[in-house]
């Protein structure tokens, strides 16, 4: 292994060791603040690290820093996700979590590196926290008309190049690009998502409120939905939901560092 990679390697099991203390509901919201600026500090040292190895020639060491910095997001992306729980923002902290599954899984893609940061033993805890601390969600897919994807590694289009999507070149993943969408053949409900954030998140009950999937609390529509829905069959089955999120949002990290 890159001498450099040896010894960051032993910084990011200090910081991810003492932060990985604060990745429990009851523990205080400064200390998780704390543990978060902590890893978006090393995060940015990271990647000053991977330009260094793309520098060297070294592609093995670049990957290995983006399985690192896969699960330094990944531990960032759990210490939100306990304070947006605290906060009772119950939306965002639900997609924190599958941030943090996310990034634990590309971590996994990028190198073995990741085997020896405990990531399946992690992805498992993140399994239970959302099989025991969330209700199961229902989740959309949308089948779209694609006209080009572009390859992110090289920006050609990417069914002309080499590159192939989900791989690590030179400690960045390979990603299809949208170029442009053409049209929306249908939105189905699926038990197995590629997008977890795409969930239904309201229905229209019987009595004509409107229910949200997380906390299964009611409330009265507002005029303009009472006007959207006015046509509708009794009989039918309405919902809203999130259809398709974009890969590309970044969360600002700097609202949850400490005050």
């Amino acid at each position: 292994m890159n001498k450099t990679i040896e010894e960051f390697v032993e910084e990011y099991t200090e910081t991810v060791q003492d932060c990985e203390r604060f990745t429990f509901l009851p523990r205080g919201e400064s200390y998780q603040k704390e543990a978060i600026k902590s890893l978006s500090e090393l995060l940015e040292k990271s990647g000053d690290i991977r330009m260094e190895m793309i520098e060297q020639g070294d592609e093995e060491a670049a990957n290995q820093v983006l399985a690192l910095r896969c699960m330094i997001q990944a531990l960032r992306y759990e210490l939100k996700m306990w304070i947006d729980l605290k906060e009772e923002d119950w939306g965002s902290a639900w997609n924190a979590l599958v941030d943090a599954q996310d990034s634990a899984k590309s971590a996994r893609s990028a190198h073995d590196l990741a085997e020896q940061c405990n990531v399946e033993n992690y992805l498992g805890k993140l399994e239970m926290v959302e099989k025991f601390v969330f209700p199961p969600q229902t989740f959309n897919s949308p089948g779209l008309y694609v006209e080009t994807f572009l390859c992110s590694i090289c920006g050609e289009d990417y069914s002309e190049c080499e590159h192939i999507a989900g791989e690590p070149y030179w400690g960045f993943f390979c990603q299809r690009v949208v170029d442009n969408i053409a049209g929306t053949r249908e939105v189905s409900i699926v038990e197995n998502p590629e997008d977890k954030k795409a969930r239904m998140t309201e229905h229209i009950t019987d009595d004509g409120m409107i229910r949200d999937q997380l906390t299964w609390k009611k409330r009265e529509m507002t005029e303009e939905e009472k006007e959207n829905y006015e046509d509708q069959d009794d009989d039918s089955l309405i919902t809203r939901g999130i259809v398709m999120t974009a890969d590309d949002s970044e969360t600002d990290f700097t609202e949850y560092f400490p005050d």
